[in-house]
């Protein structure tokens, strides 16, 4: 049975707006602090690259993960930083797609079994300690049983086991030989997507030192672009004034759900969720804030009465997953079959749905904003 608009309101629960948690993949490297970041510097500036001295790295506040902040009042259009090509773990020659991807993966593994003696030493040493990347396909056999429960039959990402299906079917790759496939993980992280020229829109996957250490939020806290092409300089700008103390921020898409994918990581709001449930129409609805900092949602595109009806049966199926399903993760971490990490990061992904799908109905009832 619906409920009518003027009965809901919406399901905050363990989410706050300062409590979407962000749950980053590398909790090796946070507890590393910034070893090495000093040396990776040293190493871009005396290959001729640029680093802006006013960057620090650190841990944020409300457990963040480690990310790039600006230490002094940074001007709008300043350069942050420029890597040199020479200092990129790339394909081997200039390859696009697939095969770009696949010749990045090797190249990058080639280089972690060097270790020391690699020419991106520095780099290979901050890759190194992150160790293998946590990711959906990489959680246990139990935390993967958990995240089935919550995804249910249409919530994505349905196709979370797909990075070991692509280094095998078009890398002809092993998932299982691991230095490899954690290689794999990494360029899928932390790779950028460079222009193989000026005018085409076909580009390979890079990796590229100190870049990846910027975060990712959309939105006004979005404050970086790139330049970027084959062969050339690596240069992230500033694209606003930035204040001291402040997070700067890179962005590395546009979809929620895709985040979680690919990252590991629930992101902090705005969000974009996308929503198919079975009718082969799919709707995107964006969670984001006013300028007083309320909740500000709306649809991109507006789902019809049947989408509507779907997503109230999906709300009453994620409570009771919870229901179901709360005491039995809590007795799998005691027993070392589900670890912590991902019991939280499903919980928080669940909440996060919980929080953008009651919000989408109340939206849809009540005939809220449309972008």
């Amino acid at each position: 049975m619906m409920l009518a608009a003027s009965c809901r309101r919406p399901i905050m629960r363990k989410l706050s707006l300062l409590a979407v948690v962000i749950l980053k993949t590398f909790a090796s490297a946070e507890e590393n602090g910034n070893q090495g970041i000093d040396s990776l510097v040293e190493w871009i500036r005396n290959s001729g690259g640029s680093v802006d001295s006013r960057q620090e790295v650190r841990k944020g506040r409300f457990k963040k993960p480690r990310g790039v902040f600006a230490k002094d009042e940074i001007e709008e259009g300043a350069l942050l930083c420029s890597v040199p090509w020479s200092n990129i773990i790339k394909p081997t020659e200039n390859v696009e797609g697939n095969s770009g991807k696949c010749s990045t993966a090797r190249a990058l593994a080639k280089e972690l079994s060097l270790g020391e003696e690699s020419k991106f030493g520095p780099f290979v040493k901050i890759l190194s300690d992150l160790g293998r990347p946590s990711l959906p396909e990489t959680w246990s056999e139990a935390g993967r049983e958990l995240l089935d429960k919550v995804l249910g039959k249409f919530i994505a990402p349905q196709d979370y086991m797909r990075f070991g299906k692509w280094w095998r079917e078009e890398c002809k790759g092993d998932p299982a030989v691991a230095p490899e496939f954690d290689a794999v993980l990494l360029m899928v992280t932390r790779a950028a997507d460079v222009a193989l020229s000026d005018e085409g829109t076909a580009s390979q996957a890079a990796m590229v030192p100190f870049y990846d250490l910027y975060n990712h939020r959309n939105g006004p806290s979005h404050n970086t672009r790139v330049e970027a092409a084959v062969g050339q300089e690596f240069k992230v700008y500033a694209t606003r004034a930035i204040k001291k103390g402040e997070e700067i921020y890179n962005s590395y898409g546009n979809s929620t759900s895709e985040m979680f994918r690919d990252y590991g990581f629930i992101e902090t709001i705005p969000q974009m969720w996308k929503f198919d449930f079975g009718g082969g129409k799919e709707t995107e609805y964006v969670m984001d804030t006013g300028i007083d900092g309320a909740l500000f949602p709306y649809w991109v595109n507006r789902p019809d009465s049947k989408t509507t009806a779907a997503m109230e049966k999906e709300l009453k199926r994620l409570i009771a997953v919870e229901i179901d399903n709360f005491s039995w993760t809590r007795k799998k971490v005691k027993s070392g079959e589900l670890a912590k990490e991902e019991m939280d990061t499903i919980w928080s992904y669940h909440g996060a749905l919980m929080n953008a799908i009651d919000h989408t109905i109340i939206v849809a009832y009540g005939g809220g904003p449309v972008e």
